[in-house]
């Protein structure tokens, strides 16, 4: 928990599909540009040399987040047909035009300031995952709850009981436990079965100690008023080639000359 103020926790309920299982679809915003991925490069690479510390707190470099791929979610979904994708498009479109747009075009763009970590849980001695925190003016958390509630009542996600929780994930357990997977899925030297002999078998998560990057990185800056580039119906098994980020199934533009834009991946 907080300690003098500088140890900030998040307790949560984690993020489900609304079907169960895992999620295919999810609602962000990327968090891609030069100045975000050159302070989180920063970022890494001083916990990272702290060897000693790393040892101690069970930090390896595949807690960190891809970083062509950072990003804010406001929520997750999963869409098991092209109706139920076309229909996800279609809400997204129907709120840009009608929400998103006039917004913008009466009071300017959406500005965050991505400052601060924290994480999600009670002791930081058991991090799973750690999070650079967003400073946003309260139109960008309307705008994530409006949306959410549009889908919600489409019966293509679960509400949230506090509202979306904004913030942006830079290392995760998952990652480490997904790194883990992938390294005994193809074993170097494995010419057979392409999941290994020995087939898939299911990581657990360990957690990390992020006491020291909670006190050391508590007022970090990643970006000063960051213009948000727009909302992404990302697909979550899906890398766009030329971005490396998620592939959009559809994606709104928060520049209002510019509309909106659509990314079809299974055409």
């Amino acid at each position: 928990m907080a300690a003098g103020g500088r140890l900030r926790a998040v307790t949560r309920k984690p993020m489900e599909a609304k079907k169960g299982g895992s999620f295919t679809h999810f609602l962000a915003i990327p968090f891609t540009n030069e100045l975000v991925l050159s302070n989180f490069a920063i970022f890494k690479n001083r916990i990272l040399n702290d060897v000693d510390n790393c040892d101690k707190a069970n930090i390896d470099e595949s807690l960190f987040q891809n970083p062509k791929k950072i990003h804010v979610t406001f929520g997750i979904m999963n869409l098991t047909s092209n109706e139920e994708e076309e229909k996800a498009c279609s809400i997204l479109r129907t709120f840009n035009h009608e929400v998103l747009l006039p917004i913008i075009r009466d009071s300017g763009p959406l500005v965050v300031n991505m400052r601060g970590v924290s994480f999600f849980g009670d002791d930081p001695k058991e991090t799973h995952v750690l999070f650079a925190t967003l400073k946003s003016e309260e139109r960008l958390q309307k705008i994530a709850d409006d949306l959410v509630d549009r889908f919600a009542q489409a019966g293509l996600m679960d509400r949230t009981d506090s509202g979306v929780k904004l913030h942006v994930t830079l290392m995760n357990s998952v990652f480490r436990a997904r790194s883990l997977q992938r390294q005994q899925r193809y074993p170097r030297h494995n010419h057979g079965d392409r999941f290994g002999s020995r087939g898939r078998h299911n990581i657990k998560r360990t957690p990390f100690d992020s006491t020291n990057i909670l006190q050391d990185f508590a007022e970090f800056s990643f970006s000063e008023d960051l213009i948000l580039p727009g909302i992404h119906l990302s697909n979550a098994r899906i890398t766009d080639k030329q971005t490396g980020f998620y592939a959009p199934r559809f994606k709104v533009d928060f520049e209002t000359e510019k509309r909106d834009e659509s990314t079809d991946t299974s055409k």
